[in-house]
C-alpha cells in the first residue's frame, strides 16, 4: 500500500480545501448574479470572490466544467467595479448577464443533451439510470428542458455551437410535447442531437454505453 509523506498529505489536504472554497465561492457568485438580475441588492463581496473563481479556472490550475476566456475575466472585474461605482442599472445588468452566461450556458446545453437520447427513443433512461419510476423520469425531463429552453431563449455560443432561430423553434416545440412519445418528438430530438457539440454528445453516449442503457 502506498504511503504518503507528511508533506504530500498536507499538500493534498490544502488542495482539497482550495477546491472546496472554490466551489463555495462559485455557488455564492451565481446566487449573487441571480439576485442582481432579479433587481435585488448586489452582494459585492460574493461577486468579488466570483472574479477570483474565474481567474483560477482561466489559469487552468484547477479544472472546472467551463473555462472562462480573458474577456470573461475582464467582464467579471468590470461588473464588480461597476457595482461599486454605482453605474447605471442597465449597464450593470448587461454585464451581469454576460458573466452569468459563462457558467450557465454550458449547463443549459448539457441539460438538453442529457435528455435527447430518451426523447429520440434511443434509451429509456437519463444519466444511465435504469428502472427508475416513470414519474421520476418525467420530472427530470421537465426540469432539464426548462433549463435548456432558458439558454436557447437567451441565445449564446458554447464550444462552437451557436443558437439559431430554427433550433429555438425546435426546443420550444420539444418542450411542449416532451411527455408525448411519437414521431414528431423523436424527429425533433434527433435533429437537435445532430446539431450538438461532439464533446457533449460523446459524454452522454459514453455514460449510456457504460450503463448498458442504449437501445439497439
Amino acid at each position: 500500500m502506498l504511503e504518503l509523506t507528511q508533506e504530500q498529505t498536507e499538500r493534498m489536504e490544502a488542495s482539497e480545501r482550495e477546491v472546496s472554497a472554490l466551489v463555495d465561492a462559485e455557488e455564492e457568485g451565481v446566487e449573487a448574479l441571480t439576485s442582481l438580475l432579479r433587481g435585488d441588492r448586489a452582494n459585492v463581496e460574493a461577486l468579488d470572490r466570483y472574479v477570483q473563481v474565474f481567474e483560477v479556472l482561466r489559469g487552468g490550475r484547477i479544472a472546472g466544467g467551463y473555462k472562462p476566456t480573458e474577456d470573461d475575466v475582464r467582464n467579471a472585474r468590470r461588473l464588480v467595479d461597476s457595482v461599486r461605482e454605482g453605474a447605471p442599472h442597465e449597464a450593470v445588468v448587461a454585464l451581469a448577464m454576460r458573466v452569468f452566461r459563462v457558467s450557465q450556458d454550458p449547463a443549459g446545453l448539457s441539460c438538453l443533451c442529457g435528455v435527447l437520447p430518451l426523447l429520440a427513443g434511443r434509451t429509456t433512461s437519463v444519466d444511465g439510470i435504469r428502472g427508475a419510476p416513470h414519474e421520476y423520469m418525467q420530472n427530470i425531463v421537465r426540469i432539464r428542458l426548462d433549463i435548456a429552453l432558458a439558454f436557447f431563449e437567451r441565445g449564446g455560443e458554447v464550444e462552437g455551437y451557436v443558437v439559431t432561430p430554427e433550433d429555438l423553434v425546435r426546443v420550444r416545440r420539444l418542450h411542449e410535447i416532451a411527455l408525448e412519445d411519437g414521431p414528431e418528438r423523436r424527429a425533433l430530438a434527433a435533429q437537435l442531437w445532430s446539431r450538438m457539440p461532439r464533446t457533449f454528445t460523446e459524454d452522454v453516449e459514453r455514460q449510456l454505453e457504460v450503463n448498458g442503457a442504449l437501445q439497439s
